[in-house]
């Protein structure tokens, strides 16, 4: 997001959570490789119930997700990854098939 952030031809805020500093991930090497901003990361699909979440809280977002399966409910996972534009659509899609949203 930093890429598209530093190319777009509008003002752009970035807000880093420093909670992520430390965390380790595959990253693109390809220079051209850009996220889009406004589009959101389906992380999970689900069923039951959709969950919105953003940053650091991903990850305890995904492993609650993953306890709640062993249960039989089934967790969509959406990281909007950016605020505004925020990518209704995708959050829009999800909320259609599980009827439920916690943000």
């Amino acid at each position: 997001l930093m890429k598209a952030a530093i190319r777009d031809g509008d003002p752009v805020l970035v807000f880093e959570d420093a909670r992520l500093w430390g965390v380790k991930g595959d990253v693109p090497t390809d220079p051209d490789y850009v996220i889009p901003i406004g589009k959101a990361d389906v992380k999970r699909e689900g069923t039951d119930v959709t969950l919105v979440t953003i940053a650091s809280a991903i990850r305890p977002t995904m492993e609650a997700a993953d306890a709640l399966a062993k249960e039989g409910i089934s967790v969509a996972v959406i990281d909007p990854r950016t605020l505004k534009p925020l990518d209704y659509q995708t959050i829009k899609i999800s909320l259609a098939e599980t009827g439920r949203l916690l943000i």
